[in-house]
């Protein structure tokens, strides 16, 4: 789960505990909550200590933003991904280091996930951007897909 789509449940979610409008909710009921609805992935201790830390029984919509605000990094857009971060990521997906990602080390990437990718949309993927038909992506062929879908030139 992306982190913007986090604190957004985090907010709504204090918002549905604030049923009289007050602008603050108890932070036990807040926290009981939030472990309630989060993903299993999603470790809410830092967010329960930052509470913690917040003096009284009660906490503001504006203490419990300031806290997501703390915790949550701020989005990054692929404009600011350098060509050398898409590289490296190149590099850790291609785990045989031939130089090239095949279907299978792509798919190895979604293996956790609990929709897997399905190979057949893999192979479309790599099909679309393997200007040479071998199958898989060289470092450039993947550049060029980082181009096209990020309108970032790194050719």
């Amino acid at each position: 789960m992306e982190d913007h789509d986090t604190a957004e449940i985090c907010l709504r979610t204090f918002d549905d505990l604030d049923v009289d409008n007050a602008g603050q909710v108890y932070k036990v009921e807040l926290c009981s909550r939030l472990a309630d609805i989060m993903p299993a992935d999603c470790n809410t201790r830092v967010l329960q200590d930052k509470l913690d830390s917040i003096p009284g029984q009660l906490i503001t919509r504006e203490e419990f933003q300031a806290v997501i605000d703390q915790i949550a990094p701020e989005p990054r857009s692929t404009a600011q991904v350098s060509q050398q971060d898409w590289i490296d990521l190149f590099h850790a997906i291609d785990v045989d280091q031939s130089g090239y990602l095949s279907v299978d080390e792509v798919h190895a990437i979604f293996a956790d996930d609990p929709l897997p990718m399905p190979i057949e949309l893999i192979k479309s993927w790599i099909g679309q951007f393997d200007t040479n038909n071998d199958g898989q992506l060289s470092l450039a062929e993947f550049l060029e897909f980082v181009d096209k879908t990020t309108n970032k030139p790194y050719l």
